[in-house]
């Protein structure tokens, strides 16, 4: 097995901004840095709890995507987009709400 070291006492704050200097740069062009490649910038094998502290110490937070909400329902979310005009329409028909 190898063995951890305590990164955060063997490294300053200078070098731990360099190594994460590349990673801002990619970031701010638009790339996602994740954790597994910011480990492997790494001389030393570290968990990766730690580099999520470094992060958390250094200004960053993870930010992720999601495309689609886990639990919707898509063919419902497409009849509502097909059905919208109509019952917007005629919910202003019942309350006399001018829709155009």
């Amino acid at each position: 097995m190898i063995k951890k070291i305590q990164v955060l006492e063997h490294l300053s704050e200078a070098e731990i901004k360099a190594l994460l200097e590349p990673f801002i740069e990619r970031a701010l062009t638009g790339n996602i840095a994740t954790a597994k490649e910011i480990k492997k910038a790494f001389e030393h094998s570290i968990h990766k709890t730690t580099i999520y502290r470094i992060l958390k110490r250094n200004g960053w937070r993870k930010i992720v995507p999601r495309p689609f909400h886990v639990e919707a329902k898509r063919d419902e979310q497409e009849e509502f987009k097909q059905n919208l005009e109509t019952m917007l329409f005629c919910r202003a028909e019942t309350q006399q709400i001018s829709v155009r």
